[in-house]
């Protein structure tokens, strides 16, 4: 989708449907092959590729986290491009508070896209 799909509210209107179903055509975990016993990772369609930006993130989030631990930081919050890793409090003794602002698309009419913005609110403490 993201080939086809502006992130930042350009867009008007939905894409075709044909290139919709056609940029999702190798998505799916049930098309990856894991074999243990050779330790190898199989991708059953062609032109296939596997991602790991929010696995990456989140392992650097933890690692830098754990570091800063070891180096005695007693807390901190770790913004990893939205892979938020959150520990102790903040300096003035309150939990971190974390507000998440969701944008949903919605579809009234065909090709029709409305946007309506969510914001939550969370405290954190110790938690990734």
């Amino acid at each position: 989708m993201d080939k086809i799909w502006k992130f930042d509210g350009s867009m008007k209107e939905m894409p075709p449907q044909n290139e919709i179903l056609k940029s999702v055509e190798k998505v799916g975990y049930e098309n990856i092959i894991l074999d243990q016993e050779n330790k190898t990772v199989f991708l059953k369609k062609k032109g296939m590729k596997i991602g790991f930006g929010a696995l990456g993130k989140g392992y650097a989030a933890d690692k830098a986290k754990s570091l800063l631990i070891e180096k005695g930081v007693v807390a901190g919050i770790i913004n990893a491009s939205g892979d938020l890793n959150a520990w102790g409090k903040q300096p003035n003794g309150k939990n971190w508070k974390i507000i998440l602002l969701l944008l949903m698309l919605i579809y009234p009419q065909v090709n029709s896209i409305h946007q309506i913005m969510i914001y939550l609110s969370f405290l954190l403490t110790n938690m990734a």
